[in-house]
């Protein structure tokens, strides 16, 4: 997706271990993306509703706002509700997937994670981010033809 667009796609890194967010970084940038880092939950918040990405990695174990409780948050907020989310873990268990899904992340990554399947995931969540837009967008279009075809012509008589 990098190069498809003029303006750079936007992705919040949240991680409180600067190392592994150094390394997203990093990566990411090489890739063409813009990268917003952010060492807590609360500061990870503020980062995503401040630059509304177009994806965001999150960790689960963060400071001052546990990425779960972030990601459920950001779920049942009308502007960031269908923000892909791919949470980063440590721990690489079925419950703490379990818990990522259910919590509304879409992805899910275990630490430590190969760079070229970190490279795979982002490019399919912001697939499934254009998508999803693209379909608001569509969705929004057949509105606006409605209403405009409710306000419009009478109804066609069908006396002769």
């Amino acid at each position: 997706m990098p190069g498809e667009q003029t303006a750079k796609l936007k992705i919040v890194v949240a991680d409180d271990e600067a190392p592994i967010r150094e390394l997203l970084e990093q990566v990411l940038v090489a890739d063409g993306y813009e990268v917003i880092t952010a060492t807590d939950g609360k500061h990870a918040l503020q980062q995503i509703l401040t630059h509304k990405p177009d994806l965001i990695l999150l960790d689960i174990r963060m400071p001052k706002l546990d990425g779960l409780t972030l990601c459920k948050a950001l779920r049942a907020n009308k502007d960031t509700k269908h923000t892909p989310i791919i949470m980063l873990t440590a721990f690489n268990t079925r419950e703490h997937l379990e818990q990522s899904m259910e919590g509304g992340a879409d992805d899910f990554l275990a630490k430590p994670f190969e760079l070229a399947e970190l490279k795979f995931r982002v490019r399919s969540m912001l697939r499934l981010k254009h998508v999803t837009n693209e379909v608001e967008r569509l969705q929004k279009y057949i509105e606006s033809i409605q209403q405009l075809r409710d306000k419009g012509d009478p109804p066609a008589s069908s006396g002769s």
